[in-house]
């Protein structure tokens, strides 16, 4: 399965989202829509909002126009899944800050903005917006401009259906729901590019859209999630049937398709009917599956381990790029170390930078370069060796581009130590 990010089709929010300069949003752009975080903590955390928000007022309602001057000025306003849901977990831990957003320990919390709290009811043990209890007329008259709504907070429901008919009420929407759910609603989806840092104008990470073909084969990596079938090892005799029809092209025609979720790929399939077979063998070796795509800057790494039964297995992750290592693309593939001249000074880089003249990487994977010593320079950026200066040549300080004559009166052997020496008397 996988989640899409919505918008009703035709509403200012869609004019602004399919606008020509735009096409679409970045992560960043989302989280800067839906954080509840000041722009001093989100700039704090790394998002380049100068790239984000080509122009922003610096009022203090988030609006539409502050992406682009074509775009209404409209505030946005998010909607989605209620906190129940894993629709709403997948959603924040993708958009936000991870590790904030679940509230570990250390970690500032980070969540969408919230709307005020006389706007909810206790109902059956959860909160519940005030919307929930409107009819047609009540909900397009709250949600209209000038209407009750406050700019830019989250409403939730644990029910799609209400979240997609605030989306399709609300001119200045934008929300999420599960692919399944999407595919049966009449809201369009937002193409996205897996930037966190900068904006749509200025990213190099592709456009994807949310279809079957794209989260099948791991290009809508950020929103794809995959679904588990669990099973008591003592309960084999009543699910094996049940699974083999599931895993069948039958099965995955008649029950996976027709319930809106995304078939799983020929190598997916093999490995599950094996597990099948082996009903619950603890000895089994069973092959792991790694992940169909790594975000750029993110690479596959593969780690054995040994299972509580003592079978040696692999263990497959995604993991940000060491120093002096990167990737560009969102492939399944391990990060490549920088060539020699080249270096990455941080973790998760999407490619490497050559080092300045007067600095070299002599090795693969370097993640600083380093500045040439005395009487001996780099001409070239992306140097990987510093060249000696001729006789008659000294460069000092450390870290040259070039060698300079000494002067009239002074000179230096080739090979020596320090700078130029006078000439003796005669």
């Amino acid at each position: 399965d996988g989640l899409a990010v919505v918008v009703a089709d035709g509403s200012s929010a869609h004019r602004c989202v399919t606008h020509p300069a735009l096409g679409g949003m970045t992560l960043a752009m989302l989280r800067w829509a839906f954080s509840g975080w000041t722009d001093q903590q989100l700039m704090d955390d790394g998002i380049d909002l100068a790239s984000v928000l080509k122009n922003d007022n610096n009022n203090s309602i988030k609006e539409w126009s502050d992406f682009h001057a074509d775009c209404p000025r409209l505030p946005i306003n998010i909607y989605g899944a209620g906190d129940q849901s894993g629709t709403h977990q997948l959603f924040g831990e993708a958009v936000l800050c991870k590790s904030c957003f679940g509230e570990k320990p250390g970690y500032a919390r980070e969540y969408f903005r919230e709307c005020s709290r006389s706007q909810f009811t206790e109902h059956h043990g959860h909160m519940v917006h005030e919307l929930e209890f409107m009819d047609a007329n009540a909900t397009h008259a709250y949600l209209a401009p000038g209407g009750g709504r406050t700019p830019n907070c989250y409403i939730p429901s644990e029910r799609d259906e209400k979240v997609l008919e605030w989306i399709l009420a609300d001119g200045g929407a934008i929300g999420y729901l599960g692919f399944a759910y999407y595919q049966q609603a009449s809201a369009v989806s937002v193409a996205i590019a897996a930037d966190r840092t900068k904006g749509i104008m200025d990213t190099e990470e592709a456009l994807v859209e949310d279809s079957a073909a794209s989260i099948t084969d791991g290009a809508y990596a950020v929103f794809r999630r995959e679904l588990f079938l669990n099973v008591d090892n003592a309960r084999w005799h009543l699910a094996a049937d049940y699974l083999t029809y599931g895993f069948s092209d039958q099965g995955q025609k008649e029950v996976v398709t027709k319930a809106k979720s995304v078939r799983v790929n020929a190598a997916i399939r093999a490995r599950m009917e094996s597990r099948i077979r082996e009903q619950g063998n603890r000895k089994a070796d069973f092959v792991s599956v790694p992940p169909s795509s790594c975000p750029a800057g993110v690479g596959l790494k593969a780690e054995p381990f040994r299972n509580r039964w003592g079978t040696d297995k692999l263990n497959y992750t995604c993991e940000p790029c060491a120093p002096g290592r990167a990737k560009l693309t969102a492939e399944a593939a391990e990060c490549e170390s920088c060539l020699p001249g080249q270096f990455a000074n941080a973790s998760g880089a999407l490619r490497c930078d050559f080092c300045e003249p007067g600095r070299v990487a002599s090795q693969r994977g370097s993640p600083a370069c380093t500045a040439c010593g005395e009487n001996t320079f780099a001409a070239a950026p992306g140097s990987s060796s510093c060249n000696n200066c001729s006789a008659g040549d000294v460069a000092a300080p450390r870290g040259q581009s070039k060698c300079d004559r000494c002067e009239l009166g002074s000179y230096r052997e080739e090979g020596a130590a320090g700078g130029c020496r006078r000439c003796p008397r005669g």
